[in-house]
C-alpha cells in the first residue's frame, strides 16, 4: 500500500516469487515458446515431470548411442562376445554385456509406455485438478472446458509419443547392435509394438482412457490406479487377438509313415515364422489335432480306420507383419477417438 500526494493509499502488486534457479530457467523456457492461454498453463503447472521426462529420454540416448559405439569398437575383439572375458566398464562388464541391460528390458518398458502416460494423465493431470476444484477456476474465466481438455490432451500427446518413439527407436538400435540378438523374435511382446504404429496407437488410447477416467472417478490415486491397470489389461489381451486380425497362412505335407502312425517332428516353415498351430491329415483330408490318437483313448495309435497320410500347419511368415501392426494399430486409434468422444459428451455435460 502506498500513500499519495492526496492522502489516499493505491494498492500495489507484490513483487513475482522465485520458485528457484530451476523454475526461473523453466518458466523462460516456456515463455519462449509459442505456447499460450491455456497450453501455457498447463505446460507450466507440468513443467517438472516434462523437464524430466525430457532429461530422462536424453540420458537414454547418450547411454544406449555410447554403448553402442562401444560395441561397434571392440566387435574385432575376441572377447567382446564373452561373458567377463575381458575386463569392461568398472572392472565389471564388458560392452556385449552392457548392450544386453537395453535389449532385456526395454521391451518390457515399452509395453508399460501406454499405461504410465495413461496412469499420469488420469491422477496428476486431470484427476487431482478434479479431486481439488482447481477445474472450475479456469471454466470461470476465457477458457471453456472443451479447450480445457483439449489442451492437456494435445499437450500430453506432444511429449509422450515422441518421447515412446525416441525409446523404441532406442530399443532397436539396441538389438541391431548385436547379430546373434535373434532370442527376441518379431512376434514376442514388447517387440512387436516397438516398431512404432502399435506404440503411437496405445499411447494415444492411454491418453484418452487416463482422461476419460480422471474426469469419471474426480480422485486423483483411484484414477492413477485404475487407468495404469486398465491399459495393461487391454494390452495383454490385444495381445491374444492381434494374430487373428490377419489370415494365416497353411502348410501340407506328406509323411511317408506307416498307415496309422504319426508324423514325426515339427513342420518345416520359413524362416522366422509364428506358428499358430498344427496337427496331422487324413487320406480323406480330414484335418485332426496332433494329440488326437491320445484323445481317442487309444494310447497315442491312431484306430485303423484313420490313415494319417500328412500334417498341416497354420502359420504367420514375417511378411505379414506389417499388415498385422498397421490393421492393429487402425484399431486401436478408432477406439482411441471413440474414447475421446466419449470424454467430450462428459465434459459438456459438466457444464451443461
Amino acid at each position: 500500500m502506498t500513500p499519495t500526494d492526496t492522502g489516499t493509499a493505491v494498492l500495489t502488486p507484490p513483487p513475482p516469487k522465485k520458485d528457484g534457479p530451476m523454475s526461473g530457467k523453466g518458466d523462460r523456457a516456456l515463455s519462449a515458446s509459442r505456447l499460450r492461454g491455456p497450453y501455457w498453463a498447463v505446460a507450466r503447472l507440468h513443467r517438472t515431470a516434462m523437464w524430466t521426462l525430457i532429461a530422462a529420454v536424453g540420458a537414454a540416448v547418450v547411454a544406449v548411442v555410447g554403448v553402442r559405439w562401444w560395441v561397434a569398437a571392440t566387435e574385432d575383439q575376441s572377447c567382446d562376445r564373452g561373458f567377463g572375458a575381458c575386463e569392461g566398464l568398472f572392472g565389471y562388464w564388458n560392452a556385449f554385456e552392457w548392450m544386453e541391460v537395453p535389449i532385456e528390458h526395454g521391451g518390457p518398458f515399452l509395453l508399460c509406455w501406454p499405461a504410465i502416460v495413461a496412469a499420469y494423465v488420469a491422477g496428476p493431470l486431470i484427476g487431482r485438478e478434479q479431486e481439488a476444484g482447481l477445474h472450475r477456476v479456469a471454466w470461470s474465466q476465457s477458457v471453456s472446458p472443451v479447450r480445457w481438455l483439449g489442451a492437456k490432451l494435445a499437450l500430453t500427446a506432444a511429449v509422450a509419443v515422441p518421447a515412446g518413439l525416441v525409446l523404441a527407436a532406442l530399443f532397436q538400435l539396441s538389438r541391431s547392435a548385436i547379430t546373434d540378438g535373434g532370442w527376441l523374435d518379431w512376434s514376442e511382446r514388447g517387440v512387436f509394438e516397438s516398431y512404432g504404429p502399435p506404440l503411437v496407437a496405445y499411447t494415444l488410447l492411454g491418453i484418452g482412457l487416463g482422461a476419460l477416467l480422471g474426469l469419471v472417478l474426480r480422485h486423483a490415486l483411484a484414477a492413477f490406479v485404475v487407468a495404469g491397470g486398465l491399459v495393461v489389461a487391454l494390452t495383454q489381451a490385444a495381445s491374444e487377438l492381434r494374430w487373428r486380425l490377419w489370415p494365416v497362412s497353411t502348410s501340407t505335407w506328406r509323411t511317408s509313415g506307416e498307415a496309422g502312425g504319426d508324423i514325426l517332428g515339427p513342420p518345416r516353415l520359413p524362416s522366422d515364422s509364428l506358428l499358430m498351430e498344427w496337427g496331422q491329415t487324413t487320406s480323406t483330408g480330414r484335418r485332426l489335432p496332433l494329440d488326437y490318437c491320445y484323445q481317442a483313448g487309444h494310447n497315442g495309435k491312431c484306430p485303423s480306420r484313420v490313415e494319417i497320410t500328412g500334417g498341416w500347419a497354420e502359420y504367420h511368415p514375417k511378411s505379414h507383419f506389417w499388415y498385422l501392426q498397421l490393421t492393429e494399430s487402425v484399431l486401436v486409434l478408432a477406439v482411441a477417438a471413440l474414447v475421446v468422444l466419449v470424454t467430450l459428451r462428459v465434459v459438456r455435460s459438466r457444464v451443461g
